[in-house]
């Protein structure tokens, strides 16, 4: 479905991988895929036709932030994608716009970026091979990056990952604060500039995230109190927020879910 390249080492910390897609290994005309809540943003160049992003065609270069709704995406066979996956927070060290300006909306990459990705998009067009996108990427992800930013990014993946270590328990602040440092509202600030959401909304997408993939690979022994839901009533509000349809209507459908990159069959 989907082939995935490392970056190069300079960029590992930031680019979590290159992906191009693959549908006409599918063996099906027309190709249904959902994308569910993730925080992960992703760049996605078009290489030939079209795609429908939740129905609106998509013809240039645009940005999945991040989203706390799911969005569904329509392809042709003949669709060629190329793009590139950030690591939570990263795009902040290369964009104009602070990540929660940016959060639920279909981002044109000119406006968030200007000119220069006109150039880059241009130039991923007419290359011949992967191997020659992801060197053109490379070159002017290296030439955008603003280095001012990186302590406010350390900053920020400092309090993702204490969030992500207690996600079964309650958001303590002060305690992330502390060891960082700065005061709460500091953490907020820079968490919404480079997160794109408040803490205790990545807390619950988190958390969520663990019971989904669970829920994907399990076979009939998924709990949800394992993951922190007080009741069932709790589990379903979160999984049609963060779906966009409840759990049993999720699991009769045909779609592909590239967040975990596998299909749910």
């Amino acid at each position: 479905m989907y082939q995935l390249h490392a970056p190069t080492p300079i960029l590992a910390d930031f680019i979590d991988c290159f992906w191009e897609s693959a549908f006409e290994s599918i063996g099906q005309k027309q190709y249904e895929e959902l994308y569910v809540a993730q925080y992960q943003p992703n760049i996605i160049f078009v290489l030939s036709k079209d795609y429908k992003w939740d129905k609106i065609c998509i013809a240039e270069a645009a940005a999945v932030t991040v989203n706390t709704q799911a969005i569904q995406f329509s392809h042709l066979s003949d669709n060629q994608l190329f793009g590139i996956r950030f690591k939570a927070g990263a795009l902040r060290l290369f964009s104009a716009l602070a990540m929660h300006e940016t959060t639920d909306s279909v981002a044109i990459v000119a406006d968030i970026f200007g000119d220069k990705y006109n150039v880059l998009e241009n130039k991923i067009r007419q290359s011949i091979s992967t191997a020659q996108r992801i060197a053109l990427a490379e070159e002017c992800l290296l030439a955008q990056l603003v280095t001012k930013r990186l302590e406010k990014f350390r900053l920020a993946q400092y309090a993702l990952h204490h969030i992500r270590q207690t996600i079964h328990s309650p958001l303590h602040m002060p305690h992330i604060c502390q060891a960082a440092h700065v005061t709460q509202r500091s953490i907020d600030r820079y968490f919404r500039e480079y997160m794109g959401l408040s803490p205790k909304k990545m807390g619950r997408l988190l958390r969520f995230e663990q019971a989904f993939k669970a829920l994907h690979y399990a076979s009939t022994d998924f709990e949800f109190y394992n993951f922190g839901y007080y009741d069932a009533a709790h589990f379903s509000k979160e999984f049609r927020e963060f779906v966009g349809m409840n759990m049993q209507t999720y699991l009769n459908t045909p779609f592909f879910v590239q967040n975990i990159q596998s299909n749910h069959f």
